[in-house]
Parts: C-alpha cells; sequence; structure tokens
C-alpha cells in the first residue's frame, strides 16, 4: 500500500501542467479527487486531492506539491517534483528526493499544452505511464497506469480536480494539518 500511495502522488503532480500563462510565475491550485483501481477495475482506494502547482515559464520549470487525504484521514503531503521544460515541448521530471524521475512531451503550444504523455521510473523498477488532458486551468483529468518492475499492472490511477481558491486552498491545509 505504501507503494502505491507514494505512485499515486508522483502521478498526481505530474498532472495538468497545461495552461496559458504570461512570461512569469503563476500559481494554480486544485482539490480534487483519486480513484485507484486494481488491472480488473476494482476500486483499491479513494483519496482527496490537494495540488498546488507554480508555473515558471522563464525558468522553463514548473514544480508542484500535493497533499492527499486518504478515506480513514491520514494526510501525506509528498516531495515536491520539478519539471524541465525543452522548447520542443519534451520535459523532464524528478521529485525533490530523487526517488522518481521521467520524461514525457506536451501537446498543443508552449505554456497552453492540452495533452501530454510521460513515463517515469523509481530505483526500485515501478514504472508509471501517464496521461493528461486539460483544454483550459479550471478543470484537470489524468489516468496513470502503474507497472511491478516485471511488467504487471499494479494499478491504475483516474484522476478529477477542479481549480480553487487561494482561501479554499490556504482553509484546507489549515483543517487538515491541525
Amino acid at each position: 500500500m505504501k507503494l502505491s500511495r507514494l505512485f499515486l502522488a508522483i502521478g498526481i503532480l505530474f498532472c495538468c501542467c497545461g495552461r496559458s500563462v504570461s512570461q512569469s510565475s503563476d500559481t494554480l491550485l486544485y482539490m480534487g479527487q483519486v480513484i485507484e483501481s486494481n488491472a480488473e477495475g476494482l476500486v483499491n482506494s479513494k483519496s482527496l486531492l490537494l495540488l498546488e502547482k507554480i508555473h515558471l515559464p522563464e525558468e522553463s520549470k514548473v514544480m508542484e506539491r500535493a497533499t492527499f487525504i486518504n478515506t480513514e484521514g491520514l494526510v501525506t503531503t509528498y516531495p515536491s517534483i520539478i519539471i524541465s521544460v525543452s522548447p520542443d515541448n519534451s520535459f523532464t521530471a524528478e521529485s525533490a528526493d530523487g526517488m522518481v524521475s521521467g520524461q514525457g512531451h506536451f501537446f498543443g503550444q508552449p505554456w497552453s499544452w492540452t495533452y501530454f504523455f510521460a513515463e517515469f521510473t523509481s530505483p526500485n523498477g515501478v514504472r508509471i505511464e501517464d496521461e493528461n488532458f486539460f483544454s483550459n486551468t479550471s478543470v484537470l483529468t489524468a489516468r496513470k497506469t502503474i507497472f511491478l518492475p516485471g511488467g504487471e499492472i499494479h494499478s491504475i490511477m483516474e484522476i478529477s480536480a477542479r481549480r480553487i481558491e487561494r482561501f479554499e486552498y490556504d482553509t484546507l491545509s489549515k483543517a487538515i494539518n491541525k
């Protein structure tokens, strides 16, 4: 289950990188739901998500941090992710703790992407195939397939979240961190 939560976090962190921004930093805040199922489609778990994304187009970077609240009320905040974007819309990403890294490609106009596909790996051989769809910044959807080192599907995550205001994010963060 711990492995599953780690990759749930990493999967979320790579969500919704597409957006239209000016050439300065921009912070996007989201609240949503993650449903994790096994390879047969049976639901394993559901979690709430708080996601903070900071877009830094002048540095060609996106920084993300995710907090999860499971159905038992356990709160987990995961290490930040740094995404480095190339001029050709390809990207590399790595968690601040170095446990997960990957690469992928955005589709659409730079900083106004509508889709991306990426593959991420961890030192223990677990692999994530990550697809994200976004047409604007108000909603994000994603699907992540997590593979065990032998290639067997461990789980599939379906993620949906909506953009929220700073006061909503701060209020929820304070409530869960008491």
